[in-house]
């Protein structure tokens, strides 16, 4: 289900959905929160999955592997 369509099933604000500028917003706004909120252990392949704060420059989000890949990691990330 999009995201929208979901925040208006519940009756929940949903403008942010509708403007690319006010997305962009609340995604930098999402991973400031979630930047604090280290994720251990989400699955048996991953140790490790965290948003980095890049000061809305960018959004960033780093994967440590463990099992098999263990010690390999990725960093996604896109410039705002």
């Amino acid at each position: 289900m999009v995201i929208r369509n979901h925040l208006e099933k519940y009756g929940l604000p949903n403008s942010f959905c509708k403007s690319d500028n006010k997305w962009i917003d609340f995604m930098i706004a999402l991973t400031q929160v979630l930047a604090d909120q280290t994720i251990i252990n989400p699955t048996p392949n991953i140790a490790e999955f965290r948003y980095i704060d890049l000061k809305r420059e960018g959004i960033m989000a780093n994967i440590d592997f463990k099992g098999a890949k263990a010690g390999g990691s990725i960093t996604l990330s896109f410039g705002l």
